[in-house]
This record gives structure tokens, C-alpha cells and sequence, in this order.
């Protein structure tokens, strides 16, 4: 009870430090939504005659990153300083991880980017309601399991001796990895080696299509790596 209590006054310090950032800050997210928004329609006319599934594969990735990115961002300007602020009190792996992820989920900028991209699926994949609703719930499935994975790479990352040389390093190889990728692979085979970019893809295309066996498949396999990012992240940050 009591590192409930602790994770909650925690949130409602990130909560004081947001609301603290003025109306300017309020104006992003909408703004954020709509440029996103924009990004997405320029990709419908890929998207619409995609049948081999490359430009859903482009779409979940860079939808993904932007995600990630933003929440990379977050961490290391806000959540991150609110953990290392409080190191005194007794906080145990799953509080930090449920704080950070907390946090994570409700930026309302982040908010406007999901929800925008969410939008945008239930027109593209719209046929029936039920195949909206599906291309909606893929997609924001897969913005969850982008947050659940970063938030714990985050602290992972945190716990090591000098994190801002480890992150560097890990950008490095990463780098690295797509430069070699595009090297050798064209771009949807190296999108295709990303499991969750794949699922995703592969989930919103059997959305549009009508196949909910293989969407809820698809679903399962998202929800299956989404819960061993979480599983990681309350044991070891």
C-alpha cells in the first residue's frame, strides 16, 4: 500500500510539472493529431492498393517511431528527473515501471498522435464498423506495446553506470544495423524483421480485408510480446 501511495504521489508530481507548462502546451497535441493526420493521407493512396502489405508495414513503422521518439523524449526531460529526484524513498522495480509508464500513456501530445493514427485506420479500413473498430484497436494495440517496450528500455538503460554512454552506444548499433539492413535488404523485408511492425501490419490488412481470425491472431501475438516487455520492466528497472 505504502509504494502505491508512492507511485501515485510520483504521477501527481509529473502531473503538477505539466500543468505548470502554460496554455502554449495545450495547443500542441491538437496540432500534433492534425499534422499527423496529414502525414497518414499522404500515405493513402499507398495504403489503399497495398496488397502485398509494404505500405502498412511503413505506416505502422513510422507511426511506431514517432511514437517511440516522443516518449524517448518525455523520459529523458521529465520522468526521468522525477525518478532520480526521489531515489530516497524505497521504490521497488514495478512502482518505477508503473510510474514511468503512467506517465507515458498520458503525455497529451502522445495522445494526439495515437488517437489521430487511430482515427485514420477506421476510415482507411472502414468497409463495416466491425472492421473499423478492429484497424483501430490493432493500431492503438500496437501504440501500447511501443509504450510498454520503451518504457522499459528506458530504465533498463537508467540502471547502468553511465546510461548516457550506453544510450549512445545503443543508437550507434542500432545505426549501424539499418545501415547494413539497407544494404542488403530492400525496405519491407527490414521492416518485416521487426516483429511488432510486422504484426501490426499484417493485423490492420486482415482488418481491411475482412479476416478477423487472422487480426485477433495477429492481436494475440502483439498482446504476447507487450506483456514480456512488462514482465521485464517489473522485475529488472
Amino acid at each position: 500500500m505504502q509504494n502505491t501511495r508512492q507511485t501515485r504521489l510520483l504521477l501527481s508530481v509529473d502531473a503538477s510539472r505539466r500543468y505548470r507548462e502554460g496554455e502554449f502546451a495545450r495547443v500542441i497535441p491538437p496540432a500534433a493529431g492534425i499534422a499527423n493526420l496529414l502525414l497518414c493521407a499522404t500515405l493513402e493512396p499507398a495504403l489503399r492498393s497495398d496488397s502485398a502489405g509494404g505500405a502498412h508495414l511503413l505506416f505502422v513503422f513510422l507511426e511506431s517511431g514517432l511514437i517511440a521518439a516522443l516518449n524517448i523524449v518525455y523520459f529523458a526531460g521529465l520522468t526521468s528527473d522525477i525518478l532520480d529526484r526521489t531515489r530516497i524513498f524505497p521504490l521497488r522495480p514495478i512502482d518505477r515501471y508503473t510510474c514511468t509508464l503512467v506517465a507515458e500513456l498520458r503525455r497529451h501530445l502522445t495522445l494526439g498522435v495515437v488517437l489521430s493514427a487511430a482515427a485514420f485506420c477506421v476510415v482507411l479500413h472502414g468497409a463495416t464498423i466491425l472492421s473499423g473498430f478492429i484497424a483501430a484497436g490493432i493500431f492503438l494495440l500496437v501504440a501500447v506495446v511501443v509504450e510498454l517496450s520503451v518504457s522499459s528500455c528506458a530504465l533498463l538503460v537508467r540502471r547502468m553506470r553511465q546510461p548516457s554512454a550506453a544510450a549512445l552506444g545503443i543508437a550507434a548499433a542500432v545505426l549501424a544495423a539499418a545501415c547494413v539492413g539497407l544494404l542488403v535488404f530492400d525496405i519491407p523485408a527490414l521492416l518485416a524483421s521487426l516483429p511488432p511492425v510486422r504484426w501490426g501490419a499484417q493485423g490492420l490488412l486482415a482488418a481491411g480485408r475482412g479476416e478477423a481470425g487472422d487480426a485477433l491472431l495477429n492481436a494475440l501475438y502483439l498482446t504476447a510480446w507487450g506483456g514480456c516487455a512488462a514482465i521485464i520492466g517489473t522485475r529488472y528497472s
